[in-house]
């Protein structure tokens, strides 16, 4: 097994040490990123599109968007800088209490549906989330059969709060127009007669959720308001009655997760923490809330809970928001495109990306590597079929843990054979249609590294490209057949299986995605060469020549495209029929 953490630190400080050696040959990424794109989105000359027949003319959308969706940054561009640096550290000049990403996809309230938390940490978030309740609730479930909050993904089927903090008494309302969500935290003011309560709330990279609550007498008296904070995972008080903790397993028990939960003055009162307030009218308080979701492969988390837990609610939210933000300085690119609203997008799309990963680090041979998740408010796992739609993006972290991550996942978890969706879920479980192995080497030609990880990684695609072969070519013809739409992702949309089911008739067909086995074995055979493995890498090119053959001459049609299909070559998996059903020929 790699030590992927290992070589990825190895990588950072050999490209740091490069950097410093020449510092005036590099062009910053950022230089290149912003130049390129601005220069191929200048207007160009092309022919105007062909009338579409009104028959089929969809019609043009009406876009309605922010007359200003992109913020002005701080700072003048400047190509000789690493430009989000710049921005980072201007922000931090004006006080450090707003940051530019932040700003760029802050989003207000926009309807009722539109509750799912941004925040979250390494492992720890909220699949559902129930915007009403102040600190961390749930609210109905997803598409894995639970809702609430999750520890790599939700720990039962049903909902489970992380915790929640109410005021006793009193029924607060949000005022929606005050929302404000950003990547980094959520703020939001819930109002009652006579008092107010502004929340700002956040996750920690390493899994501690921390909710601040300044609750203010909006009445003519004094009055007393007691909060009250519980969690269903932690109700055994600990630490001379200042906190509630309890122990409890992940779903499909991968790992066991400590909560500690406490709160600035608060105490145990049965399986709450409870703290009185005793405001003037106008008079407003500040309080401070933390849940660490602690284990024993992260002791980081504990360090981290600790930390929070001590600092006072100011320190915490800026602490927080400044870490959260200097990510993207030290792993993306700046991107400046003349359109904003493309240029929003490009940062959502990075932020996305961020969004659905986890990097649990758990034992075990399922989510000991970090990796990215096909929607982690939705399915929820490591699905081989996306795995490499996610290498496109994250290849261009400056982190190589983000691109190697999925490859060293996909390879080291599946013991030489066809990749196989993460086994640390039960959701989807199958070998579908991917090209990992061509994403994966690609992301190697960005990032480089030592024999160690080369080799692994011509293991790995060697052994899913003949694992792949050995599922799904029963006839040895070096074609992938599939008799499902699920292995192509494309699910009830894939026609070319659904024509023959919908008449009874056998559906198993070679496949053009044999083209991804091709891809694949090329990549592990230019692994092999850069190893000076050459048998292994000539091994590896003639199957990618027999894939390639049996392409062209097996799956290859060269009637123009407005014909009907030609019936030759017969494909070898499945009973061919013309348009009257009769039967032409089968093998």
């Amino acid at each position: 097994m790699p030590d992927l953490r290992f070589i990825a630190r190895k990588l950072t400080d050999s490209e740091v040490t490069r950097r410093q050696a020449n510092p005036g040959r590099l062009l910053t990424l950022t230089t290149v990123v912003a130049v390129a794109l601005t220069v191929t989105a200048s207007p160009a000359q092309t022919a105007p599109e062909p009338d579409i027949p009104p028959e089929v003319d969809p019609g043009t959308p009406t876009y309605v968007g922010s007359d200003d969706p992109v913020p002005d940054e701080p700072v003048e561009f400047d190509p000789t800088v690493n430009m989000l640096e710049a921005i980072y550290e201007a922000d931090q000049v004006a006080g450090g209490d707003s940051y530019w990403v932040d700003r760029v996809l802050e989003r207000p309230f926009l309807n009722t549906q539109d509750d799912d938390l941004y925040t979250r940490g390494r492992a720890l978030y909220m699949y559902t989330h129930d915007e009403d309740e102040l600190g961390f609730a749930g609210a109905g479930t997803g598409a894995n059969g639970g809702g609430g909050f999750a520890y790599r993904e939700i720990i039962r089927t049903g909902v489970t709060d992380l915790y929640t903090v109410e005021v006793d008494g009193v029924s607060l309302d949000e005022v929606t127009a005050e929302r404000r969500q950003y990547p980094s935290h959520w703020t939001s003011v819930h109002e009652a007669s006579g008092v107010s309560v502004r929340q700002a709330k956040f996750i920690t990279h390493n899994n501690v959720a921390v909710t601040n609550l300044t609750v203010t007498n909006t009445g003519d008296a004094s009055g007393s308001y007691t909060l009250r904070a519980s969690s269903p995972i932690a109700t055994t008080s600990a630490a001379g009655g200042t906190e509630l903790t309890d122990t409890f397993d992940t779903r499909y028990d991968l790992t066991a997760v400590t909560a500690r939960l406490s709160g600035d003055g608060f105490a145990a009162s049965g399986d709450d923490l409870t703290r009185t307030l005793d405001l003037d009218p106008g008079e407003s308080e500040t309080v401070k809330m933390q849940l660490g979701a602690t284990t024993a492969e992260l002791p980081q988390s504990t360090t981290e809970y600790e930390q929070y837990r001590d600092f006072d609610p100011a320190t915490a939210l800026a602490t927080q928001v400044a870490d959260y933000n200097r990510w993207w300085v030290d792993n993306v690119p700046y991107i400046d495109v003349p359109d904003e609203n493309v240029k929003k997008m490009a940062y959502y799309r990075t932020f996305l990306n961020r969004f659905n990963y986890v990097d649990a680090d758990i034992p075990g041979n399922d989510y000991q590597y970090p990796v990215s998740i096909e929607g982690v408010l939705g399915y929820n796992n490591a699905i081989q079929l996306t795995q490499p739609m996610h290498l496109q993006d994250l290849k261009w972290f400056r982190d190589p843990l983000y691109s190697y991550g999925n490859w060293v996942s996909s390879g080291d978890g599946n013991q030489c054979t066809a990749f196989h969706d993460n086994p640390g879920s039960l959701s989807w479980g199958n070998s579908m249609e991917q090209y990992i192995g061509r994403e994966g080497w690609k992301s190697y030609q960005v990032h480089g590294g030592d024999r160690q990880i080369v080799a692994s990684f011509a293991r790995y695609v060697e052994c899913d490209i003949k694992g792949q072969l050995a599922k799904f070519d029963t006839n040895d013809n070096y074609l992938v057949e599939y008799d499902s739409g699920l292995y192509t992702g494309n699910d009830a949309d894939t026609p070319t299986l659904h024509w023959a089911q919908y008449r009874g008739l056998p559906v198993r067909q070679d496949r053009a995605e044999s083209a991804y086995q091709y891809a694949g074995a090329r990549a592990a055979a230019d692994a092999y060469k850069l190893l000076g493995r050459n048998g292994k890498a000539a091994e590896m090119e003639a199957l990618a020549g027999h894939i390639k053959d049996a392409i062209l001459t097996r799956l290859w049609d060269d009637s123009p495209i407005t014909d009907q299909p030609t019936l030759e070559p017969t494909p070898a998996t499945r009973t061919e029929y013309r348009d009257d059903l009769s039967v032409v020929g089968s093998q």
